[in-house]
């Protein structure tokens, strides 16, 4: 557990927390909710199969996470870490989706390590609003009539809303206080023991995920970094993942037999995490540095945020993150005859949904398979492709042609020191559009780059596939004066 680690943040005299707020809708339309999240490029999607999807809200500029979604099925949840930004959310879904879908409530949970005193005064908090204001609040649900109203005229009706938001809102309040206040038949969905527990599991993983993020902070603050930190970098991200998905997974009705098997396989996570963290510290220079600040307890980690979401990775973090992904996308075994399908396979999701989106074929829940079967043919389609090479800037029409006389592939390093660097395009080309020439035509799956055989050895090269070289050689006319690469 990460208790043992030898950093472990201990409690300081101002113990941080903060609020995370959740906007409940119902899903009307699914096909409209799952092709705004595709196209939109303020959401990066996670995970997605069939009706679940587990969405990033992220601001413009790719610099922070502002909030998650998560999709079920018929319902959707928005969960943003400040009141502000929730509302903001809500206001602006309802805005874009409107007849999709449909507001059904608010919910707030304060997350912090689990310190007693706050436990408590929140549990009172709750037991004063659901049984000294919320009865007398007059509600839609019930045709505008209160609770105790509901007694007399719709008494079903206020029974399947207190069961609803037992059901959904999963707060440290036991609802059959308020049934016995309004003089209801208690009523248990889970047992009280389990409840508990699952509650006690959620705070466990806030607090291995505090860990995780302090140490995080301290790297950014103290500009440690070094090539060493990559592996177990991106190893502990992958860990905080699963994290977040236990998390997820327990506000889910569980049995006894499912919660004791989670448990097991949360804490097999909470030791992974503490072994990653400690390699992590291992590979990091200037370790009295990182613990000097890691462990002084006037520095609180979150204290910076204030009213900001604070989701995101460092910045200079994420980009040492996004420079790994693309180098591992780039290491593909190429071949001179490889066609344009067999090429897309071997890209990530993120750029083939990429492509898709910058030839306005991204639309609805696709598979990656779809999306490789639409961009094919597509491309192969000569009217598209002369399209697509008309709208293409004069320097990248240079790029194709030298590809293009050298055969269809060309040493990378060299295409690079001529029409300019692509890396500073990054990884996620749906949030930041590619400005180089090269990373523009790559957006449009006419230019790729991987590793070919050449005299025994692989060398890295910008590849255009076989089938597309025909009509390309046709459609890119440049000057003489840009074919004329430096010696």
């Amino acid at each position: 557990m990460t208790k043992h680690l030898p950093l472990y943040f201990e409690s300081c005299s101002k113990k941080p927390f903060f609020l995370l707020s959740r906007v409940h809708f119902e899903i009307l339309i699914p096909r409209k909710v799952f092709s705004f999240i595709n196209k939109h490029k303020e959401f990066f999607i996670h995970t997605q199969k069939k009706e679940f999807c587990h969405a990033f809200w992220v601001d413009l500029k790719q610099e922070r996470i502002l909030g998650i979604l998560k999709i079920n099925k018929k319902y959707c949840v928005l969960e943003c870490f400040t009141k502000k930004q929730a509302k903001k959310g809500k206001k602006w879904l309802e805005t874009e989706l409107k007849e999709a879908i449909r507001f059904k409530a608010y919910s707030y949970r304060r997350l912090s390590n689990p310190w007693r005193e706050e436990r408590t005064s929140l549990k009172e908090y709750l037991i004063h609003y659901y049984e000294k204001e919320w009865i007398h609040t007059p509600l839609s649900y019930l045709n505008n009539q209160t609770p105790l109203q509901s007694l007399k005229t719709d008494r079903s009706s206020l029974i399947n809303l207190i069961e609803e938001m037992e059901k959904t809102l999963f707060l440290p309040y036991d609802f059959n206080r308020l049934r016995q206040r309004l003089n209801l038949n208690s009523v248990c969905y889970l047992d009280k023991e389990i409840e508990k527990q699952k509650l006690n599991l959620q705070e466990e993983i806030l607090e291995c995920l505090n860990t995780a993020f302090r140490l995080l902070r301290v790297i950014e603050e103290t500009e440690t970094f070094s090539s060493n930190i990559i592996e177990p970098l991106i190893s502990l991200t992958h860990l905080v993942d699963r994290l977040s998905e236990f998390a997820i997974f327990l506000d889910k009705k569980l049995c006894y037999k499912d919660l004791k098997k989670i448990t097991s396989q949360l804490y097999e996570v909470f030791d992974k995490v503490e072994i990653q963290l400690k390699e992590l510290l291992e590979a990091i220079p200037q370790k009295e540095k990182i613990i000097e600040l890691y462990t002084d307890e006037n520095w609180h980690h979150l204290e910076i945020i204030n009213e900001e979401p604070f989701l995101s990775l460092p910045r200079s973090l994420a980009k040492e993150v996004m420079a790994n992904w693309r180098g591992k996308a780039e290491e593909i075994i190429l071949t001179s005859e490889m066609d344009l399908f067999s090429v897309l396979e071997k890209q990530p999701l993120e750029w083939i949904e990429a492509i898709a989106a910058f030839l306005n074929l991204l639309e609805g829940n696709k598979s990656k398979r779809a999306y490789v079967d639409t961009i094919t043919s597509f491309l192969k389609k000569p009217s598209n492709l002369i399209q697509v090479v008309a709208n293409l800037p004069e320097e990248a029409h240079g790029v194709l042609r030298v590809v293009l006389e050298a055969g269809g592939s060309f040493p990378y390093a060299c295409l690079i020191r001529y029409f300019g660097n692509d890396l500073y395009d990054g990884f996620y080309w749906r949030i930041k559009p590619p400005r180089s020439a090269i990373g523009i035509i790559r957006a449009r799956g006419l230019l790729f780059v991987g590793q070919m055989k050449r005299m025994g050895t692989l060398t890295k090269v910008a590849f255009i596939p076989s089938d597309l070289r025909p009509i390309l050689r046709h459609l890119t006319t440049v000057p003489d004066n840009i074919l004329r690469l430096p010696e």
